[in-house]
């Protein structure tokens, strides 16, 4: 089933884009509402349902040609920080911090058969072979992560992330040094079999989105809070691309 959005070629770009949609005008979600709506059930009952600034949002990723978007884990999809391992006595504290934007956000993108959602995470499953740590009494990496997604977000969300890569460069002294998350960005684009500049990690590290191959980089401004639809924008709400 195809909902009608079309996701088309964008230029590329030489590092990771600190990019963002702009708000002052109504126009970009009156165009996410023409985009989606021309076609397909799904993707009109769930612009339907969100809020102007996830058409906003939406809007935005269609016009940059993005296909596959790739968030981040901690202090992205919300407040919370697992560190090297989460206790699970403190899951429900950990995933009660889940950002509300991220939820709908990915309720949305759920729902659109051209997007494809995936997870690119610092958190490692190596981490379970750490000292007094098992999976027996901690949580971390994508196993927190599809926790997160299926307790927030509605049921067709957590199946539509195809991938979910949890690698620390520090643990795997065997890989060779990439910029920021390209390791995980690279096996990302192999699976789906896209290019990189049709495609966004959405991060709070401005570290994390440093590359050299093209993909775009969205920073997550807000530590405690997680993702917000307002990181898309600069001080004064112009939508800033970054672009080089």
């Amino acid at each position: 089933l195809k909902c009608g959005l079309s996701f088309g070629p964008t230029s590329r770009v030489a590092a990771a884009s600190a990019i963002a949609m702009g708000t002052g005008s109504d126009s970009v979600a009156v165009a996410a509402d023409d985009a989606l709506g021309l076609h397909g059930h799904l993707a009109t009952a769930a612009l339907s349902e969100c809020s102007a600034e996830c058409r906003r949002f939406v809007s935005w990723l269609s016009a940059k040609g993005i296909d596959v978007v790739v968030w981040d884990m901690d202090l992205t999809m919300g407040g919370g920080h697992c560190g090297p391992g989460l206790k699970l006595e403190d899951l429900d504290k950990y995933v009660s911090a889940a950002s509300p934007d991220f939820v709908e956000a990915v309720n949305t993108l759920c729902m659109l058969p051209e997007i494809r959602l995936a997870v690119a995470t610092a958190s490692d499953p190596v981490e379970y072979e750490l000292e007094n740590q098992s999976r027996e009494t901690h949580i971390l990496g994508p196993d927190l992560a599809r926790v997160l997604i299926e307790r927030c977000c509605r049921p067709e969300a957590l199946p539509r992330f195809e991938v979910m890569e949890g690698f620390d460069p520090n643990l795997h002294p065997d890989v060779p040094k990439q910029p920021g998350k390209s390791v995980m960005m690279e096996r990302i684009a192999a699976h789906f079999s896209v290019p990189f500049e049709r495609m966004v990690l959405i991060d709070d590290s401005p570290q994390q989105l440093e590359n050299i191959v093209g993909w775009h980089g969205l920073l997550v401004k807000g530590r405690d809070t997680g993702f917000r639809f307002s990181d898309c924008l600069d001080e004064v709400g112009h939508d800033v691309t970054g672009e080089a």
